[in-house]
């Protein structure tokens, strides 16, 4: 009885994650109708928070793309935060020759979040948009987030991610589809100002909705969730496009998908002292449902695994699902050794990559019980 409870429980979770969810909020959203998004009679001042660390050869580019992307030039700033960065990316700033433009530094790595926040304090903007220089806004992008602006009930709103893979590598391909589905949850769930994730990268936050978070911590999630807890609204706004290169190598995304499980982990206890699950509780119910159970979908893969195994004998029902099991594993594992070679099989990216997101996830949660705390800057390259 036991086994065929436990396959059954599982495989309800992983539907239910993967398509229930999303089936849900589809349907809330046809019900509610889009959200109205209004013009703004003055566009607000915006303080751009760049954290950066020794990026000499982007960052001039960096600073011109958010200066020249289409705001008003009296309405933005550019706040460079230097994480200790020890190559001459501080030099070009100081030398950039626009009053717009200013250098913040730490003399201590002390990560993101924290060295966003020393920007935050000298920062004038009623709003501030934090990003990097590794990605690159599409010409108006900033001015589509800005406009959400206009209604005071909305205190954090985030933009879409593009990925771009012009290898054409297997890691790619799984990235941009990975996104693909997370951008649509996003999208759903801002609709219905339920928005709780941002892209870290892409985020514009009000002034007063602002919480400087260790960068031990996920900004991604503990920001929106703080401008919640604060009763504002997070907007997801699809036209507003950022780009940025997928990685291409198979250990770099493990480490990097690592770091980001690690880092995801480690925030739970944080959230909940700064977000109360009292009072909070659809916040944290939507959290749920959007991420951690997807990082915690291995869990409920190898339960399903083994209850397959163990019921064999109880129907062809369960021997075909321990055969479907089987060749997507093999699928994923031959994923792995052609990406590996530089073979590009487009049938097994989907599979391998999956895989490849749900062992980070495990491996993050180990490490995150066993203690490990990931804070830093820790560039991919």
């Amino acid at each position: 009885m036991a086994p065929r409870v436990i396959f059954w429980l599982c495989i309800g979770v992983i539907a239910f994650t993967y398509m229930g969810y999303p089936l849900i909020l589809a349907v809330l959203g046809l019900i509610k109708g889009p959200a109205r998004t209004p013009s703004p009679s003055q566009w607000p001042a915006i303080s751009v928070l760049m954290g950066i660390r020794n990026e000499q050869g982007r960052i001039l580019d960096a600073i011109c793309n958010n200066l020249t992307n289409g705001y008003p030039d009296d309405r933005i700033e550019v706040i460079v935060c230097s994480d200790a960065s020890t190559d001459d990316t501080d030099a070009l700033v100081r030398q950039y020759g626009d009053p717009r433009v200013s250098l913040v530094r730490s003399d201590n790595q002390i990560g993101f979040n924290e060295v966003t926040a020393l920007g935050a304090r000298q920062a004038k903007g009623e709003v501030f948009l934090l990003t990097h220089a590794k990605t690159s806004f599409q010409p108006g992008a900033i001015g589509m987030l800005a406009r959400h602006f206009a209604d005071p009930k909305v205190g954090i709103a985030t933009g879409r991610i593009v990925y771009r893979n012009p290898l054409g590598t297997a890691i790619g391909s799984g990235y941009k589809a990975y996104w693909t589905i997370e951008d649509a949850v996003r999208a759903m769930e801002s609709r219905l100002g339920l928005g709780v994730v941002v892209v870290g990268a892409f985020e514009m936050v009000r002034r007063d909705a602002y919480l400087p978070i260790p960068s031990l911590y996920s900004n991604d999630m503990t920001a929106p969730m703080y401008a919640r807890s604060r009763g504002y609204l997070c907007r997801c706004e699809p036209q507003a496009v950022q780009f940025t290169d997928q990685t291409n190598d198979n250990a770099q995304e493990f480490s990097r998908r690592l770091r980001m499980a690690v880092r995801a982990w480690s925030s739970i206890l944080y959230m909940l002292k700064t977000v109360p699950f009292l009072g909070n509780a659809v916040d944290w119910l939507v959290l749920v449902c959007h991420k951690y159970l997807r990082w915690s979908t291995w869990l409920f893969m190898i339960a399903t695994l083994l209850a397959s195994a163990m019921l064999l004998e109880a129907g062809p029902i369960y021997q075909v699902c321990l055969g479907a099991q089987m060749a997507f594993y093999l699928a994923a594992g031959l994923g792995w050794m052609m990406s590996a070679a530089g073979c590009r099989q487009r049938p097994l990216w989907a599979p391998f990559y999956f895989c490849l997101l749900q062992a980070a996830a495990m491996a993050g949660l180990v490490q995150a019980v066993l203690g490990r705390r990931i804070g830093v800057w820790q560039p991919i390259t």
